[in-house]
């Protein structure tokens, strides 16, 4: 599909395809709650495969960097509970919050910058998430 069509296409709320997919990618920085009810609605409601795959995509993408930022977490939270024991593992510590904050970083620039290419109707790509839509999703 041509960005002209995906722009203009409608979902059944009445908004364009690309608006819902643009916001897919917004509602991933404010809450992953409102992102997978959203999505879920998507997968049960709408019909256009853009749509569906960008949903996905889009709970792909917030699945990984809540993956991350849990391990981080639980990795700055154990070296946090050895630092009585060794002074030097704060050094440690204090390099795994600043990894977790690049990570989020890195997280809400990905979410911005993915929900505007889909408001202009743009497909997606990252090659792992893509593949595991190709494999799963048909």
């Amino acid at each position: 599909m041509t960005n002209e069509n995906i722009v203009s296409q409608k979902s059944k709320l009445g908004i364009s395809v690309a608006l819902l997919g643009a916001g897919m990618f917004f509602l991933g920085i404010v809450s992953y709650l409102a992102l997978i009810a959203v999505a879920i609605y998507i997968f049960i409601r709408e019909d256009n495969t853009w749509l569906r795959k960008t949903a996905l995509f889009a709970v792909i993408l917030a699945v990984f960097f809540a993956a991350v930022n849990f391990v981080l977490g639980a990795i700055t939270g154990l070296i946090s509970a050895a630092t009585n024991i060794v002074l030097m593992i704060s050094i440690a510590s204090t390099v795994f919050s600043v990894l977790t904050t690049l990570v989020n970083i890195a997280e809400f620039v990905l979410l911005l910058l993915f929900g505007f290419m889909a408001l202009g109707g743009k497909s997606l790509n990252i090659g792992f998430i893509n593949k595991l839509y190709d494999k799963h999703a048909n």
